[in-house]
């Protein structure tokens, strides 16, 4: 279910209003018709093939899922436009680009099972992880990265929001490789000390709190996803070895959800024992996670593919 609370009530609530269904007026005719386009909006480009919205809302959700008549309603035609030029659908259309390269085009013209797309992908790349890991093997995928599970940063950051701050929408997958350019030739630059990290920070932040503190972002775990976006975290604290780090140094550009950040961090502390049965369970989620993405790099390599997301305004 992709929708927040609010955004899934207003819509059940449209479509109950009868006063709503009453005469087809011009607006709900125009409304009729912009929902028709919005559903039959390029969203991604893939191996030669055009998908629209339709097509990834199709193996996106479960098969009897009830808010698939509620998307379809001519009632609730600007939510829907709203929803699909949103964050979420933006990675609900890069996850069923993964899905395409694993299942191919002709399963997703075939009709929906009953899982959604997520179980069906973790069915399939995870079906041949074993059931149980050794300790050698948890020591291995451990000292990758000690940090991740004994550890913590200081860090300060520059970070970019990935949706338009005037409108709303997401940005384009352009805009987002604009972005990665731009902090790749900031990071290059502070390396070089062409740039000092304080006047980076003032001229190309766009988050006003760190922004004020210098870019100060605090302490950070792996494990605080509640105050910190959980896909930045997994790539800040990935491969960072067990040996003691005394420099500063960088990481980025990294892409969350809403921010892309460029990340100096100042401190890496360690605590702990290094005891591995302490923290078993991570080690272990974090290994199967790791073996789930190896599994879909081999089936994405190589796949050439595009979001044409925002829908309304695609050259951006």
């Amino acid at each position: 279910m992709f929708l927040t609370p609010l955004l899934a009530a207003s819509i059940l609530a449209a479509i109950a209003n009868p006063q709503e269904a009453a005469a087809p007026s011009q607006q709900a005719v125009a409304a009729e018709q912009e929902l028709v386009n919005d559903w039959s909006a390029a969203v991604l480009y893939q191996g030669g093939t055009i998908y629209t919205a339709e097509d990834v809302l199709r193996v996106a959700f479960a098969a009897d899922d009830p808010l698939i008549a509620a998307y379809r309603d001519p009632n609730t035609a600007e939510l829907f436009r709203i929803y699909l030029n949103s964050p979420r659908f933006y990675e609900i259309v890069r996850e069923f680009s993964d899905w395409l390269a694993v299942f191919g085009k002709e399963e997703s013209d075939s009709k929906p099972v009953g899982q959604t797309m997520t179980e069906q992908l973790a069915n399939r790349l995870d079906a041949n992880q074993p059931t149980d890991f050794t300790m050698p093997e948890l020591r291995q995928h451990y000292i990758k990265s000690v940090p991740e599970f004994h550890g913590q940063m200081q860090c300060s950051w520059i970070r970019l929001p990935l949706v338009d701050m005037q409108t709303g929408e997401v940005l384009s997958q352009d805009a987002r490789n604009g972005l990665h350019k731009l902090l790749t030739g900031v990071g290059e630059r502070i390396k070089s000390k062409a740039l000092a990290w304080d006047d980076a920070v003032l001229t190309y932040s766009e988050d006003p709190i760190s922004r004020k503190r210098k870019g100060a972002a605090g302490i950070l775990r792996r494990q605080s996803t509640k105050q910190f976006e959980e896909s930045m975290l997994k790539q800040l604290f990935a491969d960072l070895g067990y040996k003691r780090i005394d420099d500063r140094f960088l990481r980025g550009p990294i892409f969350g959800k809403q921010w892309v950040y460029l990340i100096r961090v100042e401190a890496v502390r360690i605590f702990g024992t290094g005891d591995l049965v302490q923290v078993r369970d991570e080690i272990e989620a974090s290994l199967r996670e790791s073996m789930h993405n190896a599994a879909l790099a081999v089936f994405t390599k190589g796949v050439e593919r595009k979001i044409l997301l925002p829908i309304r305004n695609q050259d951006s």
